[in-house]
């Protein structure tokens, strides 16, 4: 018979290979180490993780994490919850062990104040599981972009004076990052806390990005590399900006610190399908590569003019870091 286990007793090297397992025919499965793991159940504070396993004779049958965290919506600071990671053995399909995962997952999520639920899902497999029967809808999508760089002599000054490379954000970029979230429609809350959590307490490394005008923090970016096929690539986590302008000048610097750090041959990033400007398109050779249906499951106790905002990809602050842990 199942049995719903917390996932902090069970044993993170299990864990993490049923999750990182991949399912036919072609089902994509990050391959996440205990350590990422640990790291998600490390959440407290301002963020804090629910994590649930269904097992059966001591096999995990299914296995489900979100993660609880501050989100600004029309003006207001609400709990919401991102759903991290999520698999079903293949053999126990049927069975309804997902809905079983799922309805702890939410039950534990309402108890700590989060009436909203956010996924991103990128399994063919989890996809109807998400829209069919846990009740998601999928109000827009989230693009994939791609841009190849150049590897030789590096140009910085593109993008202006004061382009740094910390081994940490500091204390100005933390408090830029959070007022551009408190001013958006719809956010993650960019508070220190959740910066330090996400990026530097992550058990993978993240590269820095922080553009200066005059001392002033005008963009702050957060990028990780990792290899596909041999190939280096830089995956763009965050891109905050006030402009498009300047939005544009941080975009130069990345590439540019990408290329000359990493010997990057590709930067690749998201953005709200259909809102990426065309410029973007057309400067820096940037190339739509794919698409990621966002959804959102709410209890209905939210008033019309949130669940509007949470629907609209224009009120959003969007990035990779929002809905990928990559």
């Amino acid at each position: 018979m199942l049995a719903l286990v917390p996932a902090r007793d069970l044993d993170p090297e299990a864990l993490g290979r049923f999750l990182a397992t991949p399912d036919p025919p072609a089902g994509f499965r990050r391959s996440e180490t205990p350590a990422y793991y640990r790291w998600l159940a490390t959440a407290s504070g301002e963020v804090e993780t629910v994590a649930l396993a269904a097992v059966e004779d001591g096999r995990i049958a299914g296995a489900l994490f979100a993660v609880v965290r501050k989100t600004v919506v029309a003006g207001e600071t609400i709990r919401t919850a991102k759903l991290e990671e999520m698999r079903t053995d293949p053999n126990q399909r049927g069975r309804g062990v997902m809905s079983l995962v799922f309805s702890g997952v939410r039950d534990a999520c309402l108890e700590r104040g989060a009436h909203v639920l956010l996924a991103g899902p990128t399994s063919p497999h989890s996809y109807p599981i998400f829209t069919k029967r846990l009740g998601f809808v999928e109000p827009f999508s989230m693009a994939s972009f791609v841009r190849p760089l150049r590897i030789g002599p590096i140009r910085l000054a593109r993008a202006g004076r004061g382009v740094d490379t910390p081994s940490k954000l500091p204390i100005d970029a933390c408090a830029f990052s959070e007022r551009l979230s408190v001013a958006a429609r719809v956010a993650v809350l960019r508070s220190p806390e959740y910066l330090a959590w996400r990026y530097e307490r992550h058990p993978d490394a993240y590269h820095f990005v922080v553009r200066r005008d005059r001392e002033r923090v005008r963009g702050v970016a957060v990028w990780k590399e990792t290899r596909q096929r041999g190939l280096r690539i830089a995956n763009l986590v965050e891109c905050l900006a006030e402009t498009p302008r300047e939005r544009g000048l941080l975009l130069s610097a990345v590439a540019g610190v990408a290329a000359r750090d990493s010997s990057a041959r590709l930067l690749t990033g998201f953005a709200t399908l259909g809102l990426t400007p065309a410029a973007l398109l057309r400067r820096g050779s940037w190339l739509r590569r794919s698409r990621t249906p966002i959804l959102v499951w709410h209890d209905g106790s939210l008033p019309p003019a949130k669940v509007a905002a949470l629907h609209d990809p224009g009120a959003w602050i969007l990035s990779m870091g929002d809905f990928f842990d990559v």
